[in-house]
């Protein structure tokens, strides 16, 4: 993992549109010289690129995972929360 860190540079895009927009932008040099280069203009989930319901409810079943849920738990989460996903979510309440 160390040597592989090594090896990796970054530059800063001085064009780059964040924090207006969140892009992705990858080039790799291959051992023999070749460029792979990928762009992404938007990010996945953001204003340009929303998830769908079942994109999201598909990532918080395996943020649930992950978090030490088993599938059951997950699921029952899901449930509970699947409400706030049908409209406007008011948070006056969670304010100071």
């Amino acid at each position: 993992m160390v040597a592989l860190a090594n090896k990796v540079r970054y530059q800063i895009d001085p064009n780059n549109p964040y924090p207006k927009n969140f892009t992705g932008h990858i080039r790799t040099t291959m051992k023999d010289g070749s460029v792979v280069e990928e762009r992404q203009p938007y990010m996945r989930g953001g204003a340009h690129e929303p998830l769908s319901r079942q994109d999201i409810e598909d990532k918080f079943m395996l943020n649930a995972r992950h978090g030490g849920y088993d599938e059951a738990r997950a699921a029952a989460a899901l449930k509970v929360s699947q409400h706030l996903l049908d409209g406007p979510i008011n948070l006056s309440a969670l304010r100071g």
